[in-house]
């Protein structure tokens, strides 16, 4: 009987739990409105300051015949929180579109702007696209990821979403 009641407790526990996570991630990923991507790669290198080390193009697993012309790959830390970041500039909106769709599983239909938010209480990625351009960074908990975009948007300069 002792037994039945702990499980039932901890099972109570693991639900009150995920209620709350997914309640919280719903308030930030609401509260994350604006989305700016690079208008050129060179953009990035603010960022290698904070750079940890050189991410390998063979180590994205989404990037598999797609022709790019630049890029920036790198895991950074942002306030003692690690993410990565992939950015392509591709030969063209076909190219960029057949890496975002091997991301997002949406093909977009012609050249425009997008983004697609992941969010869970473990770990948050966002991809964005932008004609030829595509970025995406993965992260932790939404929280610190959105302070981390907050300061990408510092530099940054075309505005997908506001």
């Amino acid at each position: 009987m002792k037994k039945n009641k702990l499980i039932i407790c901890v099972i109570s526990i693991i639900i009150i739990f995920s209620i709350i996570s997914l309640i919280f991630v719903s308030i930030e990923t609401n509260r994350y409105t604006k989305i700016k991507i690079f208008d050129s790669i060179s953009e990035l290198y603010a960022l290698d300051e904070m750079k940890i080390e050189d991410i390998p193009t063979e180590k994205d697993n989404y990037l598999l015949n797609q022709k790019y012309v630049d890029k920036y790959l790198a895991k950074v830390c942002f306030k003692n929180v690690n993410y990565n970041i992939f950015a392509y500039e591709f030969s063209d909106f076909t190219e960029a579109n057949s890496y975002y769709s091997n991301i997002t599983g949406v093909i977009l239909k012609d050249s425009s702007k997008n983004f697609k938010l992941n969010s869970n209480a473990f770990k948050t990625n966002i991809t964005v696209i932008n004609d030829s351009k595509v970025f995406r960074i993965e992260g932790k908990n939404i929280k610190d990821f959105t302070l981390f975009r907050e300061y990408l948007d510092s530099f940054l300069t075309i505005t997908i979403h506001d």
